[in-house]
Formats: structure tokens, sequence, C-alpha cells
């Protein structure tokens, strides 16, 4: 339910806080990639019975707002929603727009509906990391898990105050397992419940690795960083995931790691 609705489950609710202090909460503040998941679905199953892609283009549009309400209305969910929405319209009705204009737009209109949308560790992640993924996409998973790792550090820090020196490690080992095993296989027993007795072991693996991954020391007090501070870390580490200067990459990733350090004393 966290993975497919965005959901805040009770597993969500009892272990948020260690997937905080491990630095990996960001997997489910991004779920949303079964909604393009679900939009190609119904494209093939139309394609297969060659129904009129125009019926087929409405059905899209129409069926996504329901998926939406019935999804429970998280940010994620709204996010992946009105981005794939956007998208489809556009389409429809001839205009080009980047993935990145459809992000933009989805984000003025979660503000107007919800001003306070990134005032949640949740919202800021949310939109955040998903803007990175937008830039990065065709990155290998464990680039992807380090660049998303330098953008949430400064939030986490901010929310949380504490930090894993492991946070790095689990990002390389979780990241591209979460992305391209845990992800397909839930939609897939979701879909077809009847192989849920198959595909649940391969889950609580996962989950028993998670809690394994938690008993690890490493976790530290940081301390709270001023909102500048986070700010500015965070500019830091867009510029820093952007730019194909290495120079300049070393040179800001070293005063981003030092700021860092500075935050211990």
């Amino acid at each position: 339910m966290g993975i497919i609705l965005g959901e805040q489950t009770d597993y969500l609710k009892e272990n948020s806080t260690k997937l905080r202090n491990m630095g990996i909460i960001h997997l489910f503040c991004i779920s949303g990639l079964h909604v393009f998941y679900f939009i190609k679905l119904i494209e093939i199953v139309f394609t297969r019975f060659k129904i009129k892609r125009e019926t087929m283009e409405i059905t899209q549009i129409g069926v996504l707002p329901l998926y939406f309400i019935l999804g429970g209305g998280s940010t994620s969910l709204f996010r992946a929603v009105v981005l794939v929405l956007v998208q489809l319209i556009t389409k429809k009705i001839a205009i080009k727009i980047s993935t990145l204009d459809s992000w933009c737009l989805v984000l003025l209109v979660n503000l107007w509906l919800n001003p306070f949308v990134l005032l949640q560790m949740g919202g800021q992640l949310s939109y955040l990391l998903s803007f990175v993924l937008i830039m990065q996409q065709m990155e290998n998973g464990w680039t992807t898990g380090i660049k998303l790792f330098l953008v949430e550090l400064p939030i986490i820090l901010f929310s949380t105050y504490k930090i894993h020196l492991l946070t790095m490690v689990f990002n390389l080992i979780i990241v591209p397992i979460f992305s391209s095993v845990i992800v397909p296989i839930v939609i897939v027993a979701f879909a077809l419940p009847q192989l849920m007795a198959l595909l649940n072991p391969i889950i609580m693996m996962f989950e028993v690795t998670l809690k394994y991954l938690d008993k690890l020391p490493g976790l530290i007090q940081v301390g709270k960083p001023s909102r500048l501070i986070t700010l500015f870390m965070v500019i830091l580490a867009l510029k820093i995931i952007s730019t194909k200067q290495s120079k300049f990459k070393k040179r800001a990733l070293t005063f981003y790691s030092l700021i860092w350090l500075g935050l211990w004393s």
C-alpha cells in the first residue's frame, strides 16, 4: 500500500524513524513509478484488442483521477498521477511540454491546493528527489542512489538531526534492489493476488534485510542545521549532480563534505 498508493501504512508509521535514520525514506516518498506502468498497461490492452486510440486516451485520463481518490490522495500519489495526467492531456491537444515543465506545473497546482506541502519532509523529498530523477534519467542505480543521498541528506538532518555513517552504502545496496526487484514484484502481486504466496517471501526477505542493516552501528547525532545552511546544502548538492566539470565538482563536493562535518561540532 505504501509503494502502490503512497499510503501511510502501519509498517511505515512503525518504521519511518528507522528508514529516516538509514537515509532511505526517499524510497517511499518518490513512489509513483507504478502509475506509469498502469498507464502503459492500459495502452497495451487497448492496442491488443484494437480499440481506437482516442478511446484509450480518454479512458486513461478518466481513470487517473479515480485512482488518485481511491489511493487516498497522498503527496507522492498526487505528484505521480497529475504528472501523467498533464502529459496525457497536453499530448491529446497537441501541445509539446517537457517532463520538467510538467513537474513544475504539478508543483504549482499542489502549492495552490496545499500551500504547506513543501513545509513537510514528505513533500520536500517527494518533489525534490523526483526532480533529481527527471534530470538524471540515463544514470544507473548506484549513481542515482549517490545523487539522491546528496540531495536528501540536508533535509533529513534538518528534520531528524541524525545520520548514519553507512547511509551511502545503504543507498548503493538498497536503491537498485528496490527499483529493479521490489517495485515490479509489488505491482505484480497487487494486480495478481494469486501470486502473493509466491512473491511474498521475496518482499519479506527484503524487509528482514532492512532490519539487519538498521542494527549496524554508525548512527550519530549531528544536530539541527539552520534553514539557511540546509537550503545552501540542497542548492550545492543540485549543483554537484548537474555539473559536468570534474574540477568544479570535486571542489564543490569537498566544500559540501566540510559543511556536513562542521555540523558535528
